[in-house]
């Protein structure tokens, strides 16, 4: 993916659209090698993490495209983060430097607390020596010298039951192989429109950003980060803009389009709409199946975030109301095994444990549970990863999911560990024990006071 955007220079198509303005691959590059020079004359050691506190913008995808070339692994947060929290994914990655934008000035001061160099990115961009006006950068120069095939990309933090957030590290090698089973399953062309909607924080629109970045699309941002709770902002963006490709949580969508009872395939994309995150209901496939001269393609895409964003996708094309919908089948190079709970491979058609394996695994950072390794002979070991999530095959080979037998649940497609919330609840003052529950998607905390 790299090679091919910089093969692009030339050519130099929009990559991102925010509001009127229009971002060419050129303004993206010389606005990245501007950060790359600035982090060179602070003297940033590029082999340590280092922490973005931003929201989707011209100036984040700049500073990405700075660190996937240069090297530099990073850990997207939230600036609604808790200081707890903060501190935990310092120790966890040894980051010593957070880059944050003007947007997060409020919590600027809440990262003064830390011991950590703090970098406002808007004073990156200024131009360090002389301008430069061509496409001979800095920063390409860097990558064709120093390039590798593993280093670490980025790190994402789960929830873990423990009450500390689980460390994913993903490499080079996870994401090209994600990029290269995901680009094999669902074929683009060129110059589609993709909706850059979903943060960072969380692996689900890394999907929306590597295909558009790889085909040679376009990314539209929303004018306004709060447009995306805005149902009438929103479908007007995908309308106006002609949307072609989006990557959505089945409840998000439910509430959007089912709650608006959007009958008008204009508000919908034109090429793929893609689910991912949660269980995707026939009751949604019974209402597209509804919408008259529907043109796009729907896939459903599953996959934990230590599988490197999804490992199984598939089209659907069967509507019934009253089956399960299949995720899909495992992706180009995606090994998959299931076990049933002593570890013995299940009959066909049997529930099973979904177990994985291959070059998408990545691995925890200080954590090594649910990961496990096997000997295939011949000095070949393989790393698998147990998702703790029940599946079937059906007679097609694609496989069903069926739920989990433990306490973590998605809600809005966030991963949510009950566990952590009663190992947070049981700090507070004055709190014995607690207890919760979840019915069937609201979840029920009942706790016990020395009053």
């Amino acid at each position: 993916m790299r090679d091919e955007l910089l093969n692009n220079l030339d050519s130099n198509p929009i990559l991102l659209k925010h509001g009127q303005n229009n971002y060419t691959i050129s303004d993206i590059f010389h606005g990245a090698n501007n950060i790359f020079k600035n982090l060179k004359q602070k003297q940033i050691d590029f082999k340590n993490e280092i922490l973005v506190a931003m929201d989707n913008s011209y100036e984040l995808l700049c500073l990405i495209i700075c660190l996937w070339y240069s090297e530099i692994p990073y850990t997207v947060i939230d600036n609604k983060t808790p200081n707890n929290r903060i501190t935990e994914m310092l120790q966890i990655t040894g980051s010593s430097t957070i880059i944050c934008d003007n947007s997060f000035a409020d919590v600027i001061q809440k990262f003064e607390d830390f011991n950590v160099t703090i970098l406002v990115l808007d004073a990156l961009f200024e131009t360090v020596g002389s301008k430069i006006t061509d496409n001979n950068l800095e920063l390409v120069d860097h990558y064709k010298y120093f390039r590798t095939t593993d280093s670490k990309v980025y790190t994402i933090f789960t929830s873990g039951t423990s009450g500390i957030p689980k460390a994913v590290e993903i490499n080079l090698q996870n994401l090209n192989s994600y990029l290269y089973g995901i680009m094999s399953r669902v074929v683009l062309e060129k110059n589609l429109k993709f909706l850059w909607h979903s943060t960072l924080v969380t692996d689900f629109g890394y999907t929306t950003l590597l295909l558009s970045l790889s085909t040679g699309g376009c990314l539209i941002l929303p004018d306004e980060k709060y447009d995306l709770l805005n149902s009438s902002k929103f479908l007007n963006l995908i309308k106006t803009e002609q949307i072609d490709f989006l990557k959505i949580t089945p409840s998000y969508f439910q509430a959007l389009y089912m709650g608006n009872q959007v009958t008008e395939c204009s508000y919908l994309p034109r090429v793929v709409l893609m689910f991912g995150g949660e269980e995707l209901s026939s009751k949604i496939l019974s209402y597209l199946n509804s919408i008259e001269n529907r043109g796009f393609c729907i896939f459903n895409h599953y996959g934990p975030t230590e599988t490197t964003i999804g490992v199984i996708a598939g089209e659907i094309s069967d509507f019934s109301k009253n089956n399960k919908v299949p995720i899909g089948i495992p992706l180009n190079g995606v090994g998959t095994l299931l076990l049933n709970q002593y570890g013995y491979s299940v009959p066909p058609g049997a529930l099973g444990y979904l177990h994985i394996f291959g070059p998408q695994v990545g691995k925890y950072t200080s954590h090594s549970e649910s990961f496990y390794q096997k000997d295939l002979g011949d000095d070949k070991i393989i790393t698998i990863y147990n998702t703790g999530d029940l599946v079937r095959q059906n007679d097609n080979g694609e496989f069903i999911f069926y739920g989990r037998n433990d306490n973590q649940t998605k809600i809005r497609g966030y991963r949510v560990e009950l566990e952590e919330i009663n190992k947070v609840i049981e700090h507070e003052d004055e709190v014995i024990d607690c207890k919760n529950n979840l019915i069937p998607k609201i979840i029920f905390l009942f706790f016990y006071k020395d009053s």
